[in-house]
């Protein structure tokens, strides 16, 4: 077994020490005890680390002393109790001198004293500047813990907006649910009207004659229950002539997209989704327009109003297109749907 010399006055009296941590004094016990295990007694150490000395002394992870044990290396570096090379080779300052020379013991402490003397201010600029630098890492981590708090502050502020949106929203579809059972057919569905070009940002100036008997769209029909109701309410004063208006439009850019061998699908789509009626509305789902765009605004949001019968015209082809090719592919997925209250209808969602 290696023994080294210690000199216990030297370690209680050394202010150096007295700037060091408890558990760093420790680390500087256990770097002795490494360097004493060579047979030359240089102080030489070669590829000492932290976490070598944090094992040797069983300072862990889980202990609050492994904080406190941070930069130690660089701090024995600072206070010149040890000097780095460019070899990876550890020096502790004066090692072979304390262990080869016997001075007595009032030597030493002499020696010490005028050490002592010379180091003194030294010794405080650097204790200084140790406090500097831990007021400004306590600065840091309190400035950080003050944006971690604001920015979830805001995220909490966005979502409690975002909360109120959605029940407002809600509250809106209640009501106009409720709506729908108290009015008739008639009445709820101008209602609806009004309530999708008022949410576009446009009232409506679309007022053609009045007709009593137009077939209402696929969508109004699934409210209703009784045959003669369907027959006899009026849809937004939708009359035929502009019924073969809106059609003609339609159909003239669907051909020119699709060809005419998917005309007749075509047709009957629409008809089954809104009877070319760009202001039908479905009561239930809020779906709206020629092509029964849902949720609404992915309508109004392009064309800005229902009364844009060429946007609406347009959406409806695109949509065909990217989503089933053609027409007809399209009108083939509407029947295979399951028919709404009987009627030979179906849907494309």
């Amino acid at each position: 077994m290696k023994w080294f010399k210690f000199y216990g006055q030297d370690f209680i009296g050394d202010p150096k020490m007295g700037v060091l941590t408890p558990p760093q004094r420790l680390l500087w016990v256990y770097l002795l005890s490494l360097a004493s295990q060579s047979d030359k007694k240089d102080g030489l150490l070669k590829y000492i680390t932290l976490d070598h000395l944090r094992m040797l002394a069983g300072i862990t992870p889980e202990y609050e002393d492994y904080k406190l044990t941070e930069k130690t290396l660089e701090i024995f570096e600072k206070l010149e109790l040890i000097e780095y090379r460019n070899d990876f080779t550890l020096v502790i300052k004066n090692y072979k001198q304390y262990q080869d020379v016997a001075l007595t013991n009032a030597e030493r402490q002499a020696k010490f004293r005028e050490k002592r003397r010379e180091s003194n201010e030294e010794v405080t600029g650097r204790n200084k500047t140790v406090t500097l630098e831990k007021s400004r890492e306590e600065k840091n981590k309190e400035n950080y813990v003050k944006e971690i708090a604001a920015n979830a502050a805001e995220d909490i502020n966005k979502k409690r907006k975002a909360l109120r949106d959605q029940l407002r929203v809600a509250v809106l579809a209640v009501c106009l649910f409720v709506t729908s059972l108290l009015y008739p057919v008639k009445t709820y569905a101008k209602t609806l009207k009004l309530t999708l070009t008022v949410k576009a940002g446009l009232v409506g100036q679309h007022k053609p004659p009045f007709y009593p008997n137009i077939r209402q769209p696929r969508t109004q029909l699934a409210k209703n229950t009784k045959p003669d109701a369907t027959s006899l309410a009026v849809v937004n004063d939708y009359t035929p002539d502009d019924y073969q208006y809106v059609r003609e439009k339609a159909v003239a850019v669907s051909e020119q997209v699709f060809g005419k061998e998917h005309t007749q699908s075509f047709v009957s789509l629409i008809n089954g989704e809104s009877h070319f009626n760009p202001y039908a509305g479905n009561p239930t789902s809020g779906a709206c327009g020629i092509g029964q765009a849902y949720p609404c605004d992915k309508l109004l949001n392009i064309c800005g109003s229902l009364d844009n019968i060429d946007c609406q015209v347009t959406w409806v082809v695109d949509y065909i297109a990217r989503r089933y090719g053609n027409p007809t592919k399209a009108y083939e997925h509407w029947l295979s749907q399951v028919p709404i209250n009987g009627q030979n209808v179906g849907h494309w969602y």
